[in-house]
């Protein structure tokens, strides 16, 4: 995976969870779904996390 398609994930990643969170704060109707958007926000910010992890270890590797 390239490395602009990480940062956007990471940054896509971000907005989903500032989005979640000012959706549970402003309307308690769709705090399920807010939970939701977090725990998915949070699965993309992770996995990004993983692949600049991985895409790090290969560069030093190489070297």
């Amino acid at each position: 995976m390239k490395t602009k398609t990480i940062n956007l994930l990471s940054i896509l990643a971000a907005f989903g969870m500032l989005g979640a969170g000012t959706l549970a704060i402003y309307n308690e109707e769709y705090l399920y779904a807010a939970i939701g958007i977090y725990f998915i926000s949070k699965g993309f910010f992770v996995f990004s996390l993983m692949q600049k992890l991985q895409h790090k270890s290969s560069c030093n590797c190489a070297h």
